[in-house]
């Protein structure tokens, strides 16, 4: 039994013609192996220890991807299939394409001002000698 997705790192960026994928294989029977990584048309080779396995490769975007924010919560899903050595896995990927920059004293996500927005309450963290009776 091979594990395939123990983890994956999608980096993206808006206007971007590919996405580069780094994919990490689990193994849970201790014997190396080699096989395919598949996903959106591109083929990778990989190859794993007892240990496991990475794989690194760049799937094209579809001309029509669109960026991810805040209110337009867009997700890109690919498949991504493992064939080899005894293994015959297979994942959904899910990503967003966002680019997140600092311009000056602002944060901008997809061109847009965004702003961070958070709760406060200041009274969360009171300090233990302080008596809350005025008495």
């Amino acid at each position: 039994m091979w594990y395939l997705c123990e983890d994956y790192k999608a980096y993206t960026e808006p206007g971007s013609v590919k996405v580069p994928f780094l994919v990490q294989v689990g193994n849970i029977t201790g014997r190396s192996g080699a096989g395919t990584l598949s996903a959106g048309g591109v083929t990778a080779t990989v190859a794993w220890d007892a240990e496991g396995g990475a794989s690194e490769f760049e799937v094209p975007l579809q001309r029509e991807a669109r960026v991810w924010d805040e209110f337009n919560p867009i997700l890109q899903r690919l498949t991504l299939q493992l064939k080899g050595d005894q293994a015959d896995d297979r994942r959904e990927l899910i990503f967003g394409l966002r680019e997140f920059r600092a311009e000056g004293n602002e944060l901008v996500m997809n061109g847009r001002r965004t702003y961070l927005r958070g709760t406060h309450n200041g009274v969360d963290f009171p300090w233990p000698a302080w008596s809350l009776s005025f008495g």
